[in-house]
């Protein structure tokens, strides 16, 4: 799947430790880290059981927020050559005033409008969806209200650490 052709830029308001707030059983913090010539930011989440390392690509298209989050595989040229291609986790998001909320499209509900025609794309047999339109029709249906309607209703919820008090 290709990106949005939205407009990358590197949302430098995410850069920091982020831990998940309102979760009654997962402790989680995303830390995002700005890395030198890179247009995307590296997330790296860590949880009770497993850290991951995401490549994590902030668009703008109009008044909205987009992101595409893709496991971050050191070399995805030679994997794309070999004929893996990358998955995306696509979104929205609004940060205000130190606390940020990340919405991610429901896969059942994206499934629904594959099915349904309203989107390209196909269903593995494990449920994942893959988005297969153009980057273009990608990027219109993000920045559309219907795709924040397809968003999960278990939004994440985060919240910046504050810096220590000085004594």
């Amino acid at each position: 799947m290709n990106l949005p052709d939205a407009p990358q830029v590197v949302d430098e308001r995410l850069v920091g430790a982020w831990p998940i707030v309102e979760t009654d059983t997962l402790q989680c913090c995303f830390h995002f880290q700005r890395l030198k010539e890179r247009s995307a930011l590296r997330l790296v989440t860590i949880d009770d059981e497993s850290i991951q390392i995401f490549e994590f690509t902030t668009m703008s298209v109009g008044d909205k927020q987009l992101f595409a989050a893709s496991m971050d595989l050191n070399d995805w040229s030679s994997s794309e050559a070999n004929g893996q291609s990358r998955q995306y986790h696509l979104g929205h998001y609004v940060v205000n005033d130190g606390e940020a909320v990340l919405y991610l499209l429901d896969a059942k509900k994206i499934k629904e409008l594959v099915s349904r025609g309203v989107l390209t794309g196909t269903v593995d047999s494990d449920g994942a969806v893959t988005l297969t339109g153009s980057p273009a029709d990608l990027t219109r249906f993000l920045a559309s209200p219907e795709a924040d309607s397809e968003s999960s209703a278990d939004s994440l919820r985060l919240r910046r650490f504050a810096a220590s008090p000085s004594r």
